[in-house]
């Protein structure tokens, strides 16, 4: 089986998971269905070679894309073009840029271990296996990642 053949059925493989990952970290299924793509461009675009753990790979690459597109959309002309009185939408902006900048804070597998978890409920077996840790690691690492947000105010 060719690379390319080998990559299209792993990645088809966990194309649901991924696309389920997205939407919870982004909140839009539409967006969520953009970054999968994205992922499947880079991993075939890609000289790396996943072959240690697929899943972990792509796992970590839906979550760049989606940070990625968090942070693009913090600076984006849409906040600027809010309509000033909805005090909602200026809160919910600056909540999701303060989360953002406490997300870029965090070391990449303390953040990918707490996305995984939080964001997209997945249990701390299923995302200890993604992060590439043990159950206890992985557990520290999100326990971390919360003690970061708590520090930010943004977790009671």
């Amino acid at each position: 089986m060719e690379r390319r053949d080998w990559l299209a059925d792993g990645f088809d493989e966990h194309r649901e998971h991924l696309r389920h990952v997205a939407e919870r970290i982004l909140g839009s299924l539409r967006e969520a269905n953009e970054v999968v793509e994205e992922a499947w461009l880079r991993l075939s675009r890609s000289e790396a070679n996943p072959a240690d753990d697929l899943a972990e790979w792509l796992a970590a690459m839906v979550t760049r894309i989606c940070h990625e597109r968090l942070r693009r959309r913090s600076g984006s002309p849409a906040l600027a073009e809010r309509d000033e009185c909805d005090p909602h939408g200026l809160l919910a902006d600056s909540l999701g840029l303060a989360l953002v900048t406490v997300l870029e804070s965090m070391p990449p597998a303390e953040r990918l271990a707490f996305l995984l978890h939080e964001f997209s409920a997945l249990p701390l077996s299923e995302t200890a296996s993604l992060v590439g840790q043990t159950a206890d690691a992985t557990q520290e690492l999100v326990s971390r990642a919360r003690a970061r947000l708590r520090g930010s105010m943004l977790l009671p």
